[in-house]
């Protein structure tokens, strides 16, 4: 069985109930196809607004001053190490590249931020579901429940872990407790 296939305007102006989805996109674009000066009606809209406004400015109406402002200089330290309680999606210093505090700009590497704001936002409150958040953390899920992290292609060791600049040995990824995040100010990823 085969449906008939409309041809010529007059049928499809004279029975719209019978059109297909292919029909209707066919008549769509012959009725764009025979308008090719669309865009140019657009500008041609426009253009009355422009001079209206040159108008306005060339009869004196309104007067053009000049504001002076006083120069703006931003400074990392005015930001500070603590996020919590600043509502802030960084931080001004992290501690991660040499272990002193210096600003994000300062360090050579590429460090990832999760800031307490980040962390309530987002309802990370496990290291595991702060480390799939993070950017350029990649993990695998392993037999009997455990999972992997990787940061560009190295695995996350308990060596890895820092705690206020001091490793932890309870930190494994695969068979270990997860720390609940509420006590922890911001994560810091290399």
């Amino acid at each position: 069985m085969s449906l008939p296939i409309p041809t010529g305007k007059s049928q499809f102006m004279h029975n719209p109930s019978r059109l297909t989805p292919l029909s209707k996109a066919l008549m769509l674009s012959q009725m764009f196809r025979s308008r090719p000066s669309m865009a140019a009606m657009g500008l041609a809209l426009c253009m009355p607004v422009a001079s209206q406004a040159q108008e306005t400015a060339a009869d004196g109406s309104t007067t053009t001053g000049t504001v002076n402002l006083a120069p703006t200089a931003i400074d990392s330290q005015y930001l500070g190490t603590a996020t919590d309680g600043t509502g802030s999606y960084t931080t001004g210093a992290v501690s991660i590249g040499k272990g002193a505090p210096q600003s994000l700009r300062e360090t050579p590497q590429s460090v990832s931020v999760v800031t307490r704001q980040v962390m309530d936002d987002n309802n990370l409150n496990s290291l595991s579901k702060v480390l799939e958040d993070t950017p350029g953390i990649t993990f695998q899920y392993r037999n009997f429940g455990g999972h992997v992290y990787t940061s560009r292609g190295f695995s996350l060791l308990a060596e890895s872990f820092l705690v206020d600049g001091i490793g932890g040995q309870g930190y494994q990824i695969t068979g270990w407790m997860q720390p609940d995040m509420a006590i922890y100010d911001r994560v810091e990823v290399l």
